[in-house]
């Protein structure tokens, strides 16, 4: 599955960089969202972490990194990755639907700049992640064996499924 994550986001980098050239900065900045949501879900099931359901998962991140004991390079990094994954999950709506209540439209509400930052963010994410994911990919098999370990107020509901009969371990 985290193969598969990190592959969905560099799609989705692809389509950003290609809606960034083509003038649809709204679009960009929306597949450079989902870009680092793929990035980092990726990383959560490499490490056997069911994350909550949203699309900003950092915070559920920073906790599995720490308990899991990641490499210090990348938990340097994590501060910078949660606030790109923070600040571009506000931006997911607005970019799809536009600001709805004002009818103004996603293409009038982001400039080149807004899209450049945000494609520059997902490639750094995607790469911090590739790199993680290549780095531990093969170490970390064993523990996905288990069953999900699970973070959160959403971990919480999924372990009372669980317990109920409601959820398979995966």
């Amino acid at each position: 599955m985290a193969k598969a994550y990190i592959e969905d986001a560099g799609y989705s980098l692809k389509e950003a960089k290609t809606a960034f050239k083509g003038g649809l900065h709204h679009r960009a900045v929306r597949r450079a969202q989902e870009c680092v949501e793929f990035s980092l879900k990726a990383i959560l099931r490499l490490l056997g972490v069911e994350y909550p359901r949203q699309h900003e998962v950092s915070a559920v991140l920073e906790e599995a990194a720490r308990r899991k004991g990641l490499p210090e390079w990348f938990l340097s990094a994590l501060p910078e990755v949660s606030l790109i994954s923070r600040r571009l999950a506000e931006e997911r709506g607005p970019a799809f639907y536009g600001e709805e209540r004002a009818f103004t439209p996603p293409r009038s509400l982001y400039r080149e700049d807004d899209a450049e930052k945000a494609v520059t963010d997902a490639e750094k994410v995607l790469g911090l992640c590739r790199k993680l994911l290549q780095e531990l990919g093969s170490s970390v098999g064993k523990e996905l064996i288990s069953g999900p370990e699970w973070f959160g107020e959403e971990g919480e509901r999924g372990r009372r499924q669980e317990r109920c009969g409601r959820v398979e371990p995966s």
